[in-house]
């Protein structure tokens, strides 16, 4: 007895097994055929919006209901409306493809034909260049971009390390090769409180020299001029 219920019992998961196996599996593009003929009300509406012909969308509307066995859509007075048992069906017609189209966003993410690893200055990083970056990644979703940003010397010491694909550096003039440059115009910075503009020669480093305090004791007080020379003609005002 214990033997027969044994065989009965591996018998009937056997067969359980087997029936869920020949389910029929919904085709997605049915689904997303009756859908849009729910949401236009109208055959004709969808075939249009599916790039479609009317007979195609019936003949998948059709193959739907022969494959659960109920009517899905009726034609109304003005407008074709589900049954209750295709209300049913559009509820998990659009979780199947609403979970589709995240599947194929999650793995057009994931696939990523190369990475390039960018250096960029500090005071670089705002502005016109994460502006840059954003529409480069969406011009190519394909290529990772991974940005590091520092000085400038810390920058071009990992590119020559191989730490770095591409970076972005402020350097003198033909100091280094380069695939692309642009020079940047000097100006120079006058004071407004202390102007040296009208000053022969010009200063153009200060430097805090120790000097005794009234009140006693050394102090940092005052500042001296280190150095001096003449520079380029300079327009008045051009800086503070």
């Amino acid at each position: 007895m214990i033997e027969v219920r044994l065989c009965i019992q591996k018998l009937n998961t056997k067969m359980s097994t087997s029936v869920k196996s020949n389910r029929a599996l919904f085709d997605l593009d049915l689904l997303r055929a009756i859908v849009v003929v729910a949401d236009c009300g109208s055959f004709t509406t969808a075939a249009a919006r599916l790039h479609s012909t009317q007979s195609t969308i019936s003949q998948k509307v059709r193959r739907l209901e022969e494959m659960v066995g109920h009517r899905l859509l009726v034609r109304g007075n003005r407008d074709v409306l589900p049954t209750d048992a295709g209300q049913t069906l559009l509820g998990y017609a659009r979780h199947m493809l609403a979970l589709n189209d995240q599947m194929l966003e999650a793995l057009a993410g994931a696939m990523v034909g190369m990475t390039v690893r960018l250096g960029v200055p500090e005071d670089f990083v705002g502005g016109r260049t994460t502006n840059a970056l954003s529409a480069f990644s969406r011009r190519h979703p394909q290529v990772k971009l991974e940005v590091t940003s520092g000085l400038c010397r810390d920058l071009s010491q990992a590119y020559d390390n191989g730490e770095l694909d591409l970076v972005l550096l402020k350097q003198r003039r033909n100091s280094r090769e380069g695939v692309a440059c642009w020079p940047e115009r000097l100006q120079w910075i006058d004071s407004a409180r202390m102007p040296a503009f009208e000053l022969d020669p010009v200063p153009q480093l200060h430097q805090l020299q120790p000097q005794r305090h009234p009140g006693g004791g050394g102090r940092w007080h005052g500042c001296q001029p280190a150095a001096a020379t003449r520079g380029e003609p300079r327009a008045p005002g051009a800086g503070r």
